[in-house]
């Protein structure tokens, strides 16, 4: 075929259609078009398209001889389906109807490999008198061209499928289908690295039950797992040309045996911040070494295969973030985001829904551990569930649940579900009875009404001292509505947050502790007092998961408190309910923490009711808790409470401090509180004082401690400052030097002081003849032993 003579080259020679004379004519001609040019040429005849000849470069693209193509029709060796394509140019040229027809199609190697020609074909007519002709064809090689463009596209639309959200292993299928059409006989494996790095597991489509990818479900990393393994532990693309005479695979040298490979390539996978993720591998039933243009090809394939991979990553991530969002971590149930998002789905049918509030006010002190409480809140979900109507059920609370039924529920539903939640509960170590709360709200079929407002509904019919209720058909206030619907996220966002709000003592100055006081820093409504949310909190029974946060709250600023120079107990305000709470018992039992050293208990007296409550008050004191007695002397039992209870300070309420120092009935009522007081040696505390007046008079009718807007508003930890209280303290002292009083009092107090008489008849005896104590107030028995006291300082 390269023969420069023409006369050597057979298939010109042994042209039957040209005279010799023809020959010569045409052979410089030929020899340019066919045998000298750089491009793929061939010779067929017309009509049937028979092979006459082919150069070299036609030879090499096809991978073949002349031998083998001489003597073969052109149809035999075009693709399939561009079969009919050729044979209607052929005929064309054929019939004269075109001399010149350029266009695409494939051939077919002997090795199943197709390769891409773009074609021009010319007809040359023979001598004038026999009427014979010829069809020339130059054809350009764009295999790799066509290879390319087939694969971007096709990793473009694999790609836009992995972001509308396709399966890892449908995509795998695609991919590994895009690389078995280019590269092997026997299969690709795509493969994710494990999270301990030690085994490549291949992603094998989900109907696939047999095969070469189901036999090889995982591959060793490192160089027991051939190309695979390697690629992955070195980061880089590795080929190893006969497997079944490497050493280092014998464990998977039988699945290679049974499948017929003999060598294989991989690629490594690498994330976003280059560490190898998995890998794409191609297996072959004949040795291969793969190209330059190969290794780019897979290169390209093995990024969208990353992708695919960490979009799965994050699609898991995304779900699991998203069921962690809605689901209580205690107990594994919904919470109130899951809850609200359910609720509104089920409103959109049209068909009645009703919600039931269910708030566990036991077990009671037989729950020594929040185990035990999620023990029971979980147990109580299920035998809402086996209701049958009850599709969701809810935690929404520390201690509630709210249960979603749908059917139009009325009072007989409640009461079951009440008898059904109060049934006896095996908790390991006793059985016991829950005391639940239930409150029931109902959505008919076309009432316009959202998730919150239902959910307000339900909350607010929760009856306070146990049963059940529906709540009326009328909608509550708006205002609740949206409150009501916020308590959750504000516990959940961290909107509550304590105030503080020094205490100081009258005599020195000093600030000697402080009171927590709750508010709540609402996003839009800005901060809120106790007044527009402390009853909702108690209808939806957060008034413990309240106390909860106000205990972590005040003991993690413990530190700064200290650092401002905000000394002594930050008293807490509690409930009764709080105190049967055996989960929040034992956050102020824990040996470890010790809070009894850092915080005090306040009630009023109309949390004492309980017997049990008494008792944990009663243990608490035990461990070194300070128990308050808040708002004494406006209950009918106050002056017999301190002598039963538990109790070490006494505050007085602020209506009596308001009163002074003109009020004589209010200045006998605290005389009388810090004298019976101080036989009991229980610290008095006077909440309230606004006032210079006010301040001193309490502290001459025996209060050791004042609390008030004189002393400072209640504000968060960030707004003190240990100037500002240090200003505060000495200031208070310099106001509090020793008053002077008339002559003639100070011999009469002087004259019964020596008879004997005791300082509360002393008190009595100057009051009667209209003396006045320091200050302008009456005298009491505090008042008179501290002038004695300063009498007794003077003498040498």
């Amino acid at each position: 075929m390269t023969d420069p003579d023409p006369a050597g080259v057979s298939w010109l020679t042994d042209l039957p259609l040209l005279s010799e004379a023809q020959r010569d004519q045409v052979a410089s001609a030929f020899r340019r078009a066919l045998i000298e040019s750089p491009l793929p040429s061939l010779l067929t005849r017309t009509g049937d398209g028979l092979i006459l000849g082919c150069n070299r470069q036609f030879e090499e693209m096809l991978g073949v001889d002349e031998t083998v193509v001489h003597g073969r029709f052109v149809g035999d060796m075009v693709h399939p389906g561009d079969r009919e394509k050729t044979l209607a140019v052929l005929g064309r040229l054929t019939r004269g109807e075109t001399t010149l027809e350029r266009y695409e199609a494939r051939w077919v190697r002997p090795d199943g490999r197709v390769v891409w020609t773009r074609r021009n074909i010319l007809r040359v007519d023979g001598p004038a008198e026999d009427g014979s002709s010829y069809i020339v064809g130059v054809m350009e090689d764009q295999t790799s061209l066509r290879l390319a463009q087939e694969m971007s596209s096709a990793l473009v639309d694999i790609g836009t499928g992995i972001a509308s959200g396709a399966s890892l292993e449908e995509t795998a299928q695609r991919l590994t289908g895009l690389a078995e059409a280019r590269w092997t006989q026997v299969g690709c494996l795509l493969t994710v690295l494990d999270p301990e790095r030690n085994v490549l597991k291949a992603i094998c489509p989900r109907d696939a039950s047999s095969g070469f990818l189901f036999d090889l479900p995982e591959i060793p990393v490192g160089a027991t797992g051939g190309a695979c393994g390697t690629a992955a532990w070195r980061g880089e693309p590795a080929a190893v040309s006969n497997l079944l005479e490497d050493a280092h695979v014998e464990d998977l040298r039988s699945t290679f045996l049974r499948h017929g490979v003999v060598s294989s390539w991989a690629v490594p996978l690498h994330d976003q911040d280059g560490r190898v993720i998995g890998t794409l591998g191609a297996f072959y039933s004949y040795p291969f070494e793969p190209t330059e243009e190969d290794w780019g090809a897979a290169a390209s394939v093995a990024g969208v295969a990353a992708i695919a991979i960490i979009a799965e990553k994050r699609r898991q991530s995304a779900t699991r973030e998203q069921q962690r969002v809605r689901t209580d971590p205690r107990t594994g149930l919904l919470n109130d985001v899951g809850l609200i998002e359910h609720v509104e789905t089920l409103l959109a049918a049209p068909e009645p829904l009703s919600v039931a509030v269910a708030t566990l006010r036991g077990p009671g002190r037989l729950a020594s551990l929040d185990s035990i409480a999620r023990h029971a809140l979980t147990t109580l979900a299920a035998r809402g569930l086996a209701l049958g109507q009850v599709p969701h059920v809810a935690a929404t609370g520390v201690t509630s649940l709210t249960f979603v039924a749908r059917a139009e529920w009325g009072e007989r539903e409640a009461r079951l579900l009440h008898r059904v939640l109060t049934r006896p509960m095996d908790i390991g170590t006793a059985v016991i009875r829950p005391e639940v709360a239930i409150g029931v709200a109902v959505s008919t079929a076309g009432e316009s009404v959202n998730a919150a407002e239902l959910l307000a509904r339900a909350t607010l019919a929760v009856p306070s001292r146990g049963g059940s209720r529906v709540a009326e058909p009328e909608a509550p206030d708006a205002g609740n509505h949206d409150l009501v619907a916020e308590v959750t996220r504000a516990f959940r966002e961290n909107e509550f947050v304590p105030y503080y709000q020094p205490q100081f003592n009258l005599a020195t100055g000093e600030a000697i502790g402080s009171e927590a006081l709750v508010r709540w820093n609402h996003p839009t409504r800005g901060v809120l007092s106790p007044a527009s949310f402390l009853s909702i909190i108690e209808c939806t029974g957060a008034s413990t998961e309240l106390a909860f946060m106000m205990v972590r709250r005040v003991a993690s600023d413990h530190a700064r408190r200290l650092e401002l120079g905000l000394n002594g107990n930050v008293a807490i305000n509690v409930t009764g309910d709080d105190l049967l709470n055996e989960s929040f018992l034992q956050i102020l039992r824990d040996p470890d923490q010790r809070l009894w050293r850092q915080i005090s208990l306040e009630l009023t007296e109309a949390q004492f009711v309980r017997p049990d409550a008494v008792a944990a008050l009663e243990e608490l004191a035990a461990l070194g808790y300070s128990i308050a007695l808040d708002d004494f002397g406006t209950g009918y039992s106050a002056l017999s409470a301190i002598h039963t209870l538990p109790v070490s300070i006494v505050k007085i309420d602020q209506s009596f401090v308001a009163r002074l120092p003109h009020d004589a009935s209010a200045e006998a009522l605290i005389a009388a509180i810090s004298a019976l007081c101080e036989q009991l040696a229980i610290a008095v505390v006077a909440e309230g004082i606004e006032t210079e007046q006010q301040a001193r008079a309490v502290r001459d009718l025996g209060c050791d401690i004042g609390q008030g807007y004189l002393f400072g508003r209640p504000q968060p930890i960030e707004a003190f400052t240990p100037d500002a209280l240090q200003r505060k303290d000495q200031a208070r002292r310099a106001r509090r030097a020793p008053r002077t009083i008339g002559d003639a009092a100070r011999l009469r107090l002087v004259e019964l002081h020596e008879q004997g008489a005791s300082p509360n008849s002393i008190a009595a005896a100057l009051n009667r003849s209209g003396y006045r104590a320091p200050g302008g107030t009456r005298w009491h028995a505090r008042s008179v032993r501290t002038f004695i006291d300063q009498e007794d300082q003077r003498r040498p």
